[in-house]
């Protein structure tokens, strides 16, 4: 069953002051296209556009910002001509474009108020600020849109990444529990979970932990971090502070360990049984 706005409207109508839309016309009739199934979840307005009443057939409002179907949208402060002796509907289009018409709007829009001006009554629709919290989600498309603005999220993504164990020569470990899970927000992506290492097979070389995603190529080295890894039962007591080296455009992290005494050595296959296990909680860019 759609949620409409007259519904709505009642449940706020105490603090707020709006009437709702069946007490000047049924809503099951003439305006029935301005209830849509899914609405609040991809329309509101985020601030401004409440409506003023600007002469019998002018109404003005606010400058605003808007997302409809998704897309968010700036939209000057101005005024709008009503038609008088009949009912208006003042709207943000699919397009972010202010609108006022007769009939009711279709497809994706923003209401922002019912105009009756054979009364002269403005009942304001468009101001949702205080209905946001029902909104349940952000949806963001399974394949990245990228954005070339430093200042817009442009992905989320939610996932699990089965691992590999390689070695910088030749050669893997076989892992039991191989499965970590990540959250990406942007181009920050967190990695965490547990992995044991059941076997080998003719490893030789430094050890790299694969990545769901490539790390970025930044300036100035800014690319480069290490973060701390707990490895266990892994055979060799001279390690003492093991990390995973994050480095610039690669899908993998290479194991080091900082010496007592501040030293830095590679983690080889030589430094590890046949059979250990790797903690790890890793934030990189992508």
């Amino acid at each position: 069953m759609a949620v409409t706005y007259s519904d709505l409207l009642k449940m706020r109508k105490v603090d707020k002051g709006d009437k709702p839309w069946d007490e000047d016309i049924n809503e099951n009739t003439e305006i029935i296209d301005v209830v849509l199934d899914g609405l609040l979840g991809v329309n509101y307005v985020n601030s401004g556009l409440a409506p003023t009443d600007g002469g019998v057939l002018e109404v003005d409002y606010a400058i605003g910002v808007v997302c409809v179907a998704g897309v968010f949208h700036s939209v000057a402060g101005g005024s709008k001509t009503c038609t008088d002796d009949d009912l208006n509907w003042l709207y943000v289009d699919s397009a972010g474009t202010m609108q006022i018409n007769v009939t009711p709007p279709t497809g994706n829009y923003v209401p922002i108020a019912f105009i009756d001006c054979s009364s002269n009554d403005i009942d304001r629709i468009g101001d949702l600020r205080n209905l946001r919290p029902i909104i349940p989600q952000i949806k963001f498309p399974a394949t990245q849109a990228p954005s070339a603005d430093p200042n817009t999220l442009d992905d989320y993504e939610e996932g699990d990444h089965v691992a590999t164990i390689t070695c910088s020569t030749s050669g893997s470990y076989v892992l039991g529990n191989d499965t970590l899970t990540y959250t990406k927000i942007g181009r920050l992506v967190h990695l965490q979970g547990r992995l044991a290492i059941t076997n080998e097979s003719s490893p030789n070389g430094k050890l790299r932990i694969s990545l769901p995603f490539v790390t970025a190529t930044l300036l100035e080295d800014a690319d480069n971090a290490a973060v701390f890894i707990k490895l266990i039962n892994h055979g060799d007591g001279g390690i003492e502070n093991p990390y995973a080296s994050i480095s610039a455009g690669v899908a993998y992290v290479t194991l080091f360990n900082v010496t007592d005494a501040g030293g830095e050595e590679d983690i080889t296959h030589a430094r590890v049984d046949a059979t250990f296990d790797i903690d790890l909680s890793i934030t990189f860019m992508t």
